[in-house]
């Protein structure tokens, strides 16, 4: 909780969107290792990761839509609340993007 918490806080600071990628990378690694434990924080998580990719410089806005799908693929069904905002992310990201927006759609 503590570090969902910490990365989520990195997350909603624009004053360091340096560090935005990496905060997600790692919040996504921490959904990956915990998996269903993990899961009462997908409401918190998910929407600062789809700003993350609105945010992200346009050379790391692939790289952060790739963690977006790598999270969506551990989740799974919990992230149903928000396939509106997941799919007008894919729309938005269509044109520079395919690959990983594919990827998300999948």
């Amino acid at each position: 909780k503590v570090a969902v918490e910490a990365l989520s806080a990195i997350l909603r600071d624009p004053s360091i969107s340096a560090h935005h990628l990496a905060a997600a990378t790692a919040l996504t690694a921490i959904f990956e290792r915990l998996r269903t434990h993990a899961l009462p924080f997908v409401a918190t998580a998910l929407p600062l990761l789809i700003g993350c990719v609105r945010t992200a410089e346009v050379h790391q806005r692939d790289a952060a839509l790739e963690r977006i799908v790598a999270f969506v693929r551990t989740v799974g069904l919990p992230v149903r609340p928000f396939l509106r905002a997941l799919l007008q992310l894919v729309d938005e990201s269509w044109a520079g993007c395919q690959l990983h927006a594919i990827g998300l759609v999948e």
